[in-house]
């Protein structure tokens, strides 16, 4: 903007955060006509939201421009992870003696929250039922600062909630114990992401399935759409704001055909480790 106009003229615009937000609008008009990529738009919003002073009010004019355009050039999302593949996910790293992976990942897929946003997360981010003198049949909340989405006009501080009850037991004992300024996952991203890629490869799942932990999220959000939780209910849980983004969630139902894509012995280790999700949760209750 500033190499198309003076100096002065620029300092004026940017005095007006209205008039800045009329421009971002018109600016995403152009740029969409002309075939450019929809992160470029995001990015420059994301910008001016940070950098423009008092321009936070006037942003849904803009962040609606770029929900228009996702809709017209709808965003492809990850294969969601399938509920039988999570709980033998979780079931063999339990035997694998990796409990916080497991207590990680259940937290992620039953909070449908990011991966990323638990593995930042500390103890003091995490308020279990024993934290408010409650017992294990209320649910987990995980306390999600700098959440992602606050880029979109969200709260700067967020939250994820676990209410499945085996779950809620799992994660109490995973991380019940833990000091209030340790982390959940103690160790770095990557080594989550290596310990992901080990226990998909024992289970046949190759890279060319492309199931990550990117997944976790939108398998979540499947499980409780399969369950019959209200939709609207379900884009609250995930801290999205438009029923369109949801239903490109769920629409990705079909992603799971990757399964029949499996050997037979790649499926019959997943349905046996699935089939043991329960009673290894419970079992490691009882062992601890």
């Amino acid at each position: 903007m500033k190499s198309g106009i003076s100096a002065a003229a620029a300092e004026r615009v940017l005095a007006s955060p209205q008039l800045v937000v009329v421009l971002l609008k018109e600016f995403g008009n152009v740029l969409y006509s002309e075939g450019a990529a929809l992160y470029i738009y995001r990015h420059l919003a994301v910008y001016a939201q940070k950098n423009v002073f008092g321009i936070r009010p006037f942003m849904n004019v803009v962040w609606d421009n770029v929900h228009r355009w996702e809709i017209l050039e709808p965003t492809v999302h990850r294969v969601p992870l399938p509920t039988s593949v999570f709980r033998a996910l979780v079931t063999l790293s339990v035997l694998w003696g990796w409990r916080k992976f497991a207590g990680s990942l259940c937290l992620a897929f039953y909070g449908i929250t990011r991966p990323g946003e638990v593995l930042r997360a500390t103890r003091k981010h995490l308020v279990l039922p024993e934290d408010l003198l409650l017992d294990g049949e209320n649910p987990i909340y995980l306390r999600i600062e700098e959440a992602k989405s606050r880029r979109r006009g969200r709260q700067r501080v967020q939250h994820a909630s676990v209410i499945d009850r085996d779950a809620v037991k799992f994660i109490t004992e995973v991380f019940g114990r833990l000091n209030y300024d340790e982390l959940l996952y103690p160790i770095s991203g990557s080594s989550f992401r290596r310990r992901w890629e080990k226990l998909c490869l024992q289970l046949g799942i190759e890279r060319k399935h492309r199931l990550t932990p990117a997944s976790v999220r939108g398998g979540g959000a499947l499980a409780e759409y399969r369950a019959g939780t209200d939709l609207q209910r379900i884009l609250w849980r995930m801290k999205i704001r438009h029923i369109i983004t949801l239903e490109h969630y769920v629409q990705e139902v079909a992603g799971e055909s990757f399964i029949a894509e499996l050997s037979s012995e790649s499926r019959r280790k997943i349905s046996l480790l699935s089939g043991l999700f329960k009673s290894t949760l419970l079992a490691f209750e009882r062992l601890r």
